[in-house]
C-alpha cells in the first residue's frame, strides 16, 4: 500500500488538473468526469461494490429524472467499468473467465442474441433500439451478478439491496397515492401508482415489489438466516 500511494497521490493530481481543464469549458461535464473517475477507482478497488451500485442506479433511474444523463447511457458505461476491472483483476489473478459457466448464462446468452437478430430482422418495419438497450442492461447486471457474487455473505448483501431498493419503490408508490404524484413529480396512470423507465408501466411496477417480499418475509422471520454486518 505504501508503494502505491505515490502513484495514487500523482493520478490524482492529474485528474484534477484534467478536470479543471474541462470545467473552464463545462462545469456539469467536469463535475460528470470527476464522478466517473471516483466510481471507477471505487469500483476497481473492489469490483462487487460496482454491483450494488449498478442494482440501486437500476431502481433510481437517475437518467429518467436527469435527462442529459441519458445521451452518457451512465447504466452501459457503468457495466462496461465494471466488467472491464473484472477482467483486468481475473487476468493479474490468472484465473479463468467463463460467461457461460452454467445453463442460465447460456440461455441468458441465447435470449440477447435472439432479440438482437430480432430487431435487425425488423430494422426496417419498427426498429426500437431502446428496447435493446434495456435487455442489454438486464443481460449485464445478470452477467455481473454471477461473476461478482462469489460467497453467500456477498449473495446475501445484493439480495438486502434488492429488498431496500424495492422497499423505496413502495414508499415512492405510497407518496404517489396519497399526495397524487411522486418523488419525479409523476402522477399515476388511470389511478395506479408507479415509477419511472423500467417500473413506468404499473405492472412492471407491481411485479418488481412483488417479486421480492418473499425474501423480505423469510430474512423477518427465519431467525436462521442472519442479516449482513
Amino acid at each position: 500500500m505504501k508503494k502505491s500511494a505515490p502513484i495514487i497521490f500523482a493520478l490524482f493530481i492529474v485528474l484534477a488538473a484534467v478536470a479543471s481543464l474541462v470545467a473552464m469549458a463545462s462545469v456539469p461535464a467536469a463535475a460528470g468526469l470527476m464522478g466517473a473517475v471516483i466510481v471507477g477507482i471505487m469500483v476497481f478497488s473492489r469490483p462487487f461494490t460496482g454491483l450494488i451500485l449498478y442494482i440501486i442506479l437500476i431502481y433510481a433511474q437517475l437518467q429518467q429524472i436527469f435527462l442529459p444523463l441519458q445521451k452518457l447511457r451512465i447504466m452501459f458505461s457503468l457495466a462496461v467499468i465494471i466488467i472491464l476491472t473484472f477482467t483486468i483483476h481475473k487476468v493479474f489473478r490468472r484465473e479463468r473467465i467463463d460467461i457461460a459457466s452454467s445453463r442460465n448464462s447460456i440461455l441468458m446468452l441465447i435470449f440477447l442474441a435472439l432479440v438482437l437478430i430480432s430487431h435487425v430482422v425488423n430494422l426496417g418495419v419498427a426498429p426500437d433500439w431502446q428496447g435493446v438497450y434495456v435487455v442489454l442492461t438486464v443481460f449485464l447486471l445478470f452477467m455481473i451478478m454471477v461473476n461478482l457474487t462469489t460467497s453467500f455473505e456477498q449473495f446475501r448483501m445484493v439480495c438486502w439491496t434488492f429488498v431496500g431498493c424495492t422497499v423505496a419503490l413502495a414508499i415512492n408508490g405510497l407518496i404517489m397515492h396519497f399526495r397524487g404524484y411522486d418523488l419525479a413529480g409523476t402522477t399515476p396512470i388511470l389511478g395506479r401508482i408507479h415509477w419511472i423507465g423500467l417500473f413506468g408501466d404499473p405492472n412492471d411496477y407491481a411485479l418488481a415489489i412483488n417479486a421480492f417480499i418473499p425474501f423480505a418475509l423469510i430474512n423477518l422471520f427465519d431467525s436462521s438466516i442472519s442479516r449482513p454486518r
